[in-house]
């Protein structure tokens, strides 16, 4: 008989959480804890309430976790231990990072009043296959919508689009009269 296949990693629900498809949006640390625009709308900026979503998961019996997808490149993230979702998005320094889902890391971070990140040369240095100069920034820094990169041998820059999803279903923002 054949030998038996690797594990592969667990399937995962991945709810669409934020939609930053314009190059010139600025993204504070306070910005993820309301929800802003609407996917139903077809806005070009939208996301829902981090607090909303870290409270699914916790429903759910689930830890939070975050996918984020930035061209062609696919990353996942988490809070580290004790930290939340809205914790995490709102920092530099309150993330692991996987490429797969199953390893996990936790990066040198650059520790600036960027959102997410990697310090320089972090993936290219630690993470097979990887080019990438940084690990993506959600937002800070002052500057323009994500960065840093669209493919894992790109050059870095500011003013990337992405999108975030998480893995559990967030409930539906409340109706606005």
């Amino acid at each position: 008989p054949p030998p038996p296949s690797p594990p592969s990693p667990p399937p995962s629900y991945w709810t669409h959480f934020a939609h930053i498809g314009t190059t010139a949006y600025l993204i504070g640390s306070s910005s993820y804890n309301s929800a802003v625009g609407s996917q139903a709308a077809g806005d070009s900026v939208w996301w829902l309430s981090c607090s909303a979503a870290d409270a699914a998961a916790a429903s759910a019996g689930r830890s939070i976790a975050m996918k984020l997808t930035m061209g062609e490149v696919v990353d996942y993230f988490r809070p580290t231990s004790g930290n939340s979702l809205c914790d995490m998005l709102a920092s530099s320094t309150k993330h692991e990072f996987s490429p797969d889902e199953v390893a996990w890391y936790t990066p040198t971070y650059l520790g600036s009043n960027a959102m997410g990140g990697s310090a320089r040369a972090w993936p290219r240095d630690n993470v097979p296959g990887d080019e990438r100069a940084y690990l993506p920034f959600w937002g800070g820094a002052g500057a323009r919508s994500g960065c840093c990169h669209s493919s894992l041998t790109s050059g870095a820059a500011w003013g990337q689009t992405f999108d975030l999803y998480v893995n559990t279903a967030p409930p539906p923002p409340p109706d606005v009269q």
